[in-house]
């Protein structure tokens, strides 16, 4: 049994492997509940940095029911943690497989998953890796899984990209070709992920990717006969070849609200007797199972409050982590090492080790006033070893960066120099990373 932070987990519950690295059952031992834990080798991390700290950096902005939730994330010298909720129900690819679905059934994940889109939308995210194994079910409650290749876009509408990333099958056209695409592209791949929910097969196949852009190219759409009308509607504007002619998001959503969708299975439309007979996947939570969830999240909600200012700790340590590495490694040429920069380097090391002490006696005060203290022990040897690691991370920042003479929080002059530096370096990630953090006026405290 392995151990990070309050987390367990064993390496014989795995969950899946990636690229980066593999995912695991594991056990939040402050509330015994089961989460997710991925784990990256920061060596394979380190090739793909900026693929990896954005897939972090987007899931912990996003809180939607249809996305999967980002909890915690957690680091050791050579590894990386990345800590979500679990899904118990599986996933639509295992869906699939059973060939246990009806049309019905299949318009009720796709209304959950354009539901979770909206959020990304909202968010100026595209996915760019959909498939029916990075969609999940909890309950009955659909959820968008895994941004490894997830990309913030200024744009939703216009703006294209290039890189290839994906699995093939469920590519858009343009992506094979490595075209410029745009975020349409995410369209594409709902549109393909429907019809094999549908036909339990991919409207097109081929031996690689040259030979199935020639099969999409060449081969019409063809659907069952005996569809919904809202089904072929779907299908028709979402596997078009050419961008321009396929379907836009505002298009997809209209449709998503017509009166045939509507008759879908609903949270809120159906009884429990009528849940029971809905296959496992799809079922929700029985009313009983909803009042107990909702006391548990009563009885944890002040050590979920210490556990979201941990996390907002953690990230800006991680940020001051990456600072002090690229440093070491020279990766940034010295552009951290401007007057302005450093400054604000000293003061957010100086914030996280006082917001860490704050923290240790917020959790003690908590602690006093619990009768069940095991909830909250382990969690103080955690703060405890966090707040140890910060200040050491502080003293050694002092040192390479020469902070010594540097006091106090910048004022707003100094703030907006920072910037203007923090801009112009263009070969730093730890730079980018940074400058999000102060446009955040969170960590102004």
């Amino acid at each position: 049994m392995k151990q990070i932070g309050h987390y367990t987990y064993d390496e014989i519950n795995c969950l899946g492997q990636g690229a980066y690295g593999k995912v695991y059952e594991g056990l939040n031992t402050l509330n015994n509940e089961t989460v997710a834990i991925k784990k990256l080798d920061l060596i394979l991390f380190e090739k793909d940095k900026i693929i990896q700290v954005q897939e972090i950096e987007i899931m912990s902005k996003l809180n939607h029911k249809n996305i999967v939730k980002f909890v915690e994330l957690l680091a050791t010298k050579k590894s990386l943690f990345i800590v979500t909720e679990m899904c118990r129900s599986g996933d639509l690819k295992s869906l699939i497989a059973s060939k246990n679905i009806s049309e019905q059934q299949a318009i009720d994940i796709m209304l959950q998953i354009l539901e979770g889109f909206k959020e990304l939308i909202k968010s100026g995210v595209i996915h760019r890796d959909m498939k029916p194994a990075n969609v999940l079910n909890d309950m009955g409650t659909v959820k968008i899984a895994d941004f490894g290749f997830a990309k913030y876009v200024e744009n939703y509408s216009s703006q294209l990209l290039k890189s290839c990333v994906g699995s093939p099958l469920y590519m858009a056209p343009q992506v094979l070709e490595r075209h410029h695409y745009s975020t349409k592209c995410d369209i594409w791949s709902l549109g393909v992920i429907f019809y094999e929910m549908l036909h339990f097969d991919v409207p097109w196949k081929g031996r690689d990717e040259e030979d199935l852009l020639h099969n999409i190219k060449t081969q019409p759409l063809q659907f069952k006969n005996d569809l919904s009308k809202f089904s072929k509607q779907f299908l028709t504007i979402t596997l078009v070849i050419e961008e321009e002619n396929r379907a836009s998001w505002n298009q997809i959503f209209d449709l998503s609200h017509t009166s045939e969708l509507q008759k879908s299975v609903s949270a809120e439309d159906i009884n429990e007797e009528s849940i029971q007979k809905l296959p496992t996947w799809i079922q929700r939570p029985s009313i009983s199972q909803r009042q107990d969830k909702k006391v548990d999240e009563q009885k944890y909600q002040q050590i979920e409050e210490l556990q979201s200012l941990r996390k907002q700790i953690a990230y800006q340590h991680f940020i001051m982590t990456e600072c002090y590495t690229e440093q070491i490694n020279n990766e940034n040429n010295g552009e951290l090492q401007q007057e302005s920069i450093k400054q604000l380097l000293n003061y957010i090391n100086e914030n996280i080790v006082k917001e860490s002490y704050d923290l240790i006696q917020a959790s003690v005060d908590l602690y006093q006033k619990m009768q069940q203290k095991n909830l909250l022990w382990k969690m103080q040897e955690q703060l405890n070893a966090e707040h140890n690691y910060y200040m050491q991370m502080q003293i050694d920042a002092k040192k390479l960066f020469a902070l010594n003479q540097y006091q106090g929080k910048p004022d707003d002059k100094q703030i907006n120099e920072a910037k203007i530096q923090l801009q112009k370096c263009k070969s730093s990630n730890a730079a980018s990373m940074l400058l999000d953090l102060i446009n955040n006026s969170n960590w102004k405290k």
